[in-house]
């Protein structure tokens, strides 16, 4: 909800540090506008006046509002933390003050910062979320400062991430991102208490790429076609299903891509894998990209970086993020579930039908029929008739 200057304004506490010394901290958020200056502000009422300290840890060079929301607001909590730590912020008192001493949320974004210079947006977002969740950990730990993360402190982040994501891949994701970061910062000769930490095995993570059941997918196409933000897990899903293209050689597609027209795309580069100029692909794909690509340019990613076609990929980890997450609020955890899913949906489909082990084979790209047989055999292929007769379409 937007929230103005001239109304009550949420972002402000009164906070005690140990000493007893009152302090008013707030935030300024210009009305939520990416183009003025955003700051914390602490004050102290005196007898002799108003003592007054601002801070932007470098908050005002993130371009877009979403991320310096998230940036101001880890800011705000940061100097929250210090004050009941007794730092003293505003220089006033004489017991000896730290504030000299940068912040864990100080030096990691003064790092992304430099990282916006330096890497693609994508690989930026990907650093960004997995500090995020850092910092949201060290906030509810009250660690402040970068030397308090030991390697024990990263043990206890790990345990703090198992319990919130289910995915073991994201886990492992989320704990090498802030090992890069932590690397930049300290350099190659400071330790670094990321380094070595045991990653957890990825085939224990919740999915199975088991196919998916007709009244799942049922719900998976309601929850999808309800939700904006969603429609780019749909038209993935959709994508694997009716083209047989694995998620990196759709997120590499375009909109110059396709000839909708007579149904074919083109896929070129390293993620064309095993297939060689255009193949033809099924028409009712073809009536859901023309609707779904109206509005884009012919230059734009079919899955762009902010939920739409877009000249910005989206990542990988994006996709399958907002998939999990829609597993979850569907409760379908449990029932092994990927985004892959739909790939060996369409496999066993395949089987069942009577098609040959080597058009399945040439349907999804693989190298040779053998990774087809072995593809086939760890699903099991028991579906019966009145299964796939009564499977939805997607339309």
């Amino acid at each position: 909800m937007k929230q103005t200057r001239t109304g009550k304004n949420p972002y402000t506490k009164l906070i005690q540090d140990p000493e007893g010394t009152r302090y008013k901290i707030w935030i300024y958020f210009a009305d939520w506008e990416v183009g003025k200056r955003w700051f914390v502000k602490v004050e102290l009422e005196r007898k002799e006046g108003k003592v007054v300290k601002k801070f932007t840890d470098g908050v005002n060079k993130i371009k877009t509002v979403k991320e310096r929301r998230a940036a101001i607001l880890a800011v705000y909590r940061s100097k929250i933390n210090l004050i009941k730590q007794g730092v003293d912020l505003l220089g006033l008192q004489e017991r000896q003050t730290v504030i000299d001493k940068p912040t864990l949320q100080e030096q990691i974004n003064q790092e992304l910062a430099k990282m916006v210079l330096e890497l693609k947006k994508a690989s930026v977002a990907t650093y960004r979320a997995g500090s995020n969740h850092l910092l949201r950990w060290a906030d509810s730990s009250g660690i402040v400062f970068l030397d308090q993360i030991t390697p024990a402190k990263v043990q206890d982040f790990k345990a703090y991430l198992q319990q919130r994501i289910k995915g073991h891949k994201s886990i492992n994701g989320y704990m090498a991102s802030n090992s890069a970061i932590f690397t930049r910062i300290l350099g190659e000769d400071k330790p670094n208490p990321f380094h070595n930490f045991k990653r957890l095995k990825e085939n224990n993570s919740t999915g199975r790429n088991v196919p998916y059941r007709p009244e799942h997918l049922a719900l998976i196409k309601e929850y999808c076609q309800t939700r904006p933000n969603y429609m780019q897990v749909l038209i993935m899903i959709q994508g694997m299903y009716f083209t047989g293209l694995r998620i990196s050689e759709l997120l590499s597609l375009r909109k110059r891509d396709f000839d909708l027209a007579k149904g074919i795309l083109f896929l070129k580069g390293a993620n064309a894998k095993t297939m060689g100029g255009g193949t033809r692909f099924s028409p009712k794909y073809r009536e859901l990209l023309a609707e779904y690509l109206k509005e884009a340019g012919d230059d734009d990613y079919l899955f762009g970086y902010k939920n739409q076609p877009g000249p910005d990929p989206a990542t990988d980890q994006q996709i399958r993020h907002k998939f999990e997450r829609m597993r979850t609020a569907l409760e379908l955890d449990g029932f092994g579930y990927t985004l892959y899913s739909s790939r060996h949906l369409i496999a066993c489909n395949m089987a069942d039908s009577g098609f040959t082990l080597s058009e399945i084979s040439s349907f999804l790209r693989h190298t040779d029929t053998q990774m087809t047989t072995n593809y086939l055999r760890s699903m099991g292929r028991n579906k019966t008739e009145e299964f796939f007769e009564n499977f939805p379409e997607f339309e």
